[in-house]
């Protein structure tokens, strides 16, 4: 299962959350986030939310599945560049 941890650019507040949220729904296989010890799908906005993930939080970014590592990426990548 590709697992990656990355430290988040900015707050997972509502606008960011929205846009992984949005992204995770589109891919083939389910994403999930963890921050100590919450386990978030990543297509889910509120699930996001209640992870309380502040800038600089650690973050990890697991998926499970054919194109799991690319997902995993593209989600990791999102959180760790922030908002367009």
């Amino acid at each position: 299962m590709p697992r990656v941890t990355v430290t988040t650019k900015v707050s997972l507040h509502a606008r960011p959350a929205a846009l992984i949220a949005a992204r995770a729904r589109q891919l083939s296989v389910p994403v999930f986030l963890e921050r100590e010890g919450s386990r978030a799908p990543a297509a889910s906005l509120f699930a996001i939310l209640s992870l309380e993930a502040l800038a600089g939080s650690p973050v990890t970014v697991t998926a499970q599945g054919k194109g799991a590592a690319q997902a995993v990426a593209e989600i990791a990548a999102m959180i760790e560049q922030g908002p367009p």
